[in-house]
């Protein structure tokens, strides 16, 4: 070629890439018609003048379809005697797929970087040797470390030496597992503790080792373990009370003050009854652990009993709840300074009911470190075995008052919703009515009958190990599920509590037991509905692979197809053209109106195939996006020349409403011409002797033009086109952007059309990062927003086509 991009030799692979036909038709072009950046011509130019040697770039072109092509370029410059440059020799090669490859591999790295970046769990990359080398903001935030302050420090030097010693001793383990899980407790640099669930795995790089480690902060984990585990010690210690007060003859209420007090996690408790009645003290105890000091008997509950405002909370049956002594306020100053000198951190202390209306004492248990918070099961068992206590105390004070407690007691057991049964010789010696109604009995029909016709064997059977566990010296009350045998024949479930007591002298079980029927029952319901799900989620999802495969084929068929037709079309078009042209002069009129007839007709079937092939590149996920800098208001008068005649045929007005000081905005020059043709060409063709107005402004909060969009988002450029049309009804308007949709078959006939314009305008669209909007009114027009970024991204999520 020439110097100024003439081109005259070409090889037919050229023509191929371009696009073009024949030779004769790349000839009749200048290759800087092809150039994405004409401006890059001339600096080849420089390169060959200042260059004698071949120089190779690559180079950003366009096909004859405007599609990006990407060519490796090598030039030899021919010169003359002088030197001049007379004639260009180049070969082209085409790296586009090349291009694409790398773009994807960049914008993998960036996603990774990103997910790593923004995940809630903490990542750190070292060296065999502990170094560290990478940690994203996650583990910054666990440690107390900035990235910064982290890079190129052995993990042997964070503040927490244990975690540090531990990541460090596994090294050896990992690498030879390949990976390694294991939870440990962390110190963080603000002295804070942190329960993190640490993953470390091996990696091979070249001939580099490295260890990448993801930490998962698993506090509420813990806790919530802890809650529970905290709950069941509290209804263990419940339930060795409660055996305790039943088997016992003679009890020391410190061994009850003890258990509740060691399950509440507790170094100090205390207990005093007393009769509301007539004053009298029935029972004082007060226990400490070997780490306190013992206070004087039942000074801390006697004193509390002696303070009116205390008094007066635990008779309203209110709990004595300070998580901090420090933080009573001026009305119980009193209490405050006897309990800071008692040593006392935190106090919990729950009443004792004698009756409604009087008061039996009051439980509590003390924290000498502050703050320390109680639950709401720490009160209630307190309340439980306040009660069990004062009954007892009291039933040890006086046989009458030892036969009402009995008698209230066993009120208390025959009402539970839980069966108590005790167990002796192989018989059952008591039973409430609740245990018997459960299994369809009378209490009568039970009591002294062999049990082993109720329990099943494995019931039995574990009956038999708890006793060999008490014969070995061992007391600790057990909980498990089993399976007990009704009057029908039926079978339940059941859990049940068993502790094995002394009862009347002899070895016997104390059972609480619980039908959980409708739970288990519950559960196997749930696990089966579980299973449907799994299988119903396992179908949907291979239905949605088979859709979205048939989707892939569907849009790579209409792409290959819409390419077959529109080469013979451009054909076509192009002979009708040079036919009409060359002889027009020749032949009758007539002739010349079918050919224009034929050129019409084909450049309608054209149109409707770029169409299509716009469609399923994007949905194909194929259509690229070539950022420029764009002057607005000069590409709408552009469009509008483009649909000048249409405008003139119906006979409408145009009106342009351009803001002042418009930016140049960044976007894809063809696909912002393409929306804004669809659009325009739609309110001529539906517009007659109307007016169309195109407006254009920048969205900003203290936009005056149409204020119901002052509050959108900043940073936008809105183009709206309204007409004064047929408009449409609520019903058409939620479907205008489908594919192939036309309001009815009697629109279609009358202004024509593929019904693909908005479809394609919307996906092209989302593809800058901009949206469509429509509103309509049935006879009274039509009104489209385009609002676009000022910066187009260079790259889109998949989610974007959707």
């Amino acid at each position: 070629m020439t110097p100024p991009g003439r081109i005259i030799v070409a090889n037919p692979p050229l023509v191929r890439l371009f696009g073009l036909n024949s030779e004769q038709e790349l000839l009749s072009h200048s290759l800087v018609e092809f150039y994405r950046h004409p401006e890059e011509h001339r600096k080849i130019i420089e390169r060959l003048e200042k260059n004698p040697q071949d120089v190779g770039f690559e180079l950003e072109l366009r096909r004859q379809d405007w599609t990006t092509l990407w060519a490796s370029v090598t030039v030899t410059a021919l010169r003359d005697a002088r030197g001049d440059i007379i004639y260009i020799d180049g070969t082209m090669q085409d790296i586009t797929r090349l291009k694409h490859v790398e773009d994807a591999l960049r914008e993998q790295i960036e996603r990774n970087e990103l997910i790593l970046h923004r995940s809630m769990d903490g990542f750190l990359l070292m060296n065999i040797n502990g170094k560290i080398l990478d940690v994203n903001p996650a583990f910054s935030r666990i440690v107390g470390y900035s990235r910064a302050e982290l890079i190129g420090r052995s993990i042997s030097d964070l503040e927490d030496p244990n975690a540090a010693v531990l990541l460090t001793q596994n090294l050896e383990e990992i690498c030879s597992k390949g990976s390694d899980r294991f939870e440990t407790r962390f110190l963080r640099r603000s002295n804070l503790g942190i329960d993190l669930e640490i993953s470390a795995n091996f990696a091979n790089v070249g001939d580099t080792d490295f260890v990448f480690c993801f930490f998962r902060d698993i506090s509420e984990r813990k806790k919530a373990e802890a809650e529970i585990r905290h709950r069941l010690s509290i209804e263990e210690a419940l339930a060795k009370v409660s055996a305790l007060f039943v088997s016992s003859g003679s009890l020391d209420l410190q061994e009850i003050l003890a258990i509740l007090a060691t399950a509440l996690g507790t170094s100090r408790a205390f207990l005093v009854l007393v009769n509301d009645t007539d004053g009298r003290v029935l029972s004082a105890a007060e226990w400490c652990d070997s780490s306190v000091s013992p206070p004087a008997v039942s000074v801390l509950g006697s004193c509390l009993l002696s303070c009116s405002t205390m008094v007066d909370r635990l008779r309203c049956d209110e709990n004595l709840v300070f998580s901090d002594v420090l933080e009573l306020d001026s009305e119980t100053s009193r209490e405050r300074d006897f309990l800071i000198g008692q040593n006392v951190g935190a106090l919990l202390s729950v009443p004792v009911k004698q009756t409604e209306q009087h008061l039996g004492g009051l439980i509590g248990v003390v924290s000498q470190q502050a703050p320390r918070y109680w639950s709401e099961a720490d009160a209630q068992a307190l309340r439980v075995a306040g009660e069990m206590a004062f009954r007892y105390v009291e039933r040890r004070q006086a046989d009458a008052a030892l036969r009402e407690s009995e008698e209230k007691y066993r009120l208390l057991v025959e009402n539970v919703n839980d069966g108590i049964v005790i167990g002796q010789n192989d018989r059952f010696v008591f039973i409430n009515r609740r245990f018997a109604e459960m299994l369809g009995y009378e209490p009568e029909e039970l009591l002294m009958k062999d049990y082993r016709k109720i329990y099943t064997p494995a019931a039995v059977e574990r009956l038999w190990t708890r006793r060999q566990s008490r014969d070995l010296g061992e007391s600790v009350p057990e909980r498990y599920e089993t399976v007990f045998r009704r009057k029908d024949g039926t079978e339940m479930d059941v859990e049940t509590s068993v502790t094995i007591i002394d009862y009347k002298g002899e070895l016997a079980t104390f059972g609480v037991v619980r039908d959980i029927t409708e739970r288990k029952n519950a559960e196997r319901e749930f696990r089966n509905h579980q299973r449907e799900l799994e299988q119903l989620t396992s179908e949907l999802a291979a239905a949605r692979d088979r859709a979205l495969a048939a989707s892939r084929a569907k849009s790579a068929f209409l792409a290959n197809m819409s390419h077959e037709l529109r080469t013979p079309l451009n054909a076509i078009i192009g002979f009708c053209r040079i036919v009409i042209r060359k002889t027009r002069d020749s032949i009758p009129e007539q002739q010349i109106q079918n050919l224009q007839r034929v050129l019409v007709s084909a450049n309608h079937l054209l149109a409707l195939i770029n169409d299509i092939l716009d469609l399923s590149k994007i949905e194909a996920r194929r259509m690229p996006v070539n950022v420029d800098s764009l002057d607005i208001p000069a590409l709408i008068h552009e469009v509008i020349g483009t649909v000048h005649s249409l405008l003139e045929s119906n006979r409408n007005r145009l009106v342009v409403n351009v803001a002042g000081n418009l930016p140049r905005i960044r976007s894809d020059r063809t696909k912002v011409w393409q929306i804004l043709l669809n659009l325009l060409s739609n309110a001529a063709k539906f517009t007659q002797n109307g007016t169309i107005t195109v407006s254009v402004w920048v969205i900003d909060r203290v936009s005056a033009h149409l204020p119901e969009l002052a509050m959108d988002q900043e940073g936008q450029l809105a183009i709206q086109v309204q007409d004064t049309g047929i408009g449409m009804s609520e019903e058409h308007l939620r479907h205008i952007f489908e594919e192939f949709w036309q309001v009815d078959d009697s629109t279609t006939r009358q202004h024509g059309g593929t019904g693909l314009g908005l479809t394609v305008s919307r996906r092209l669209a989302h593809l800058l990062g901009g949206t469509i909007s429509a509103e309509s009114q049935l006879g009274h027009g039509s009104r489209f927003t385009l609002k676009l970024p000022l910066t187009t991204p260079p790259t889109l999520a998949d989610d974007e086509f959707e």
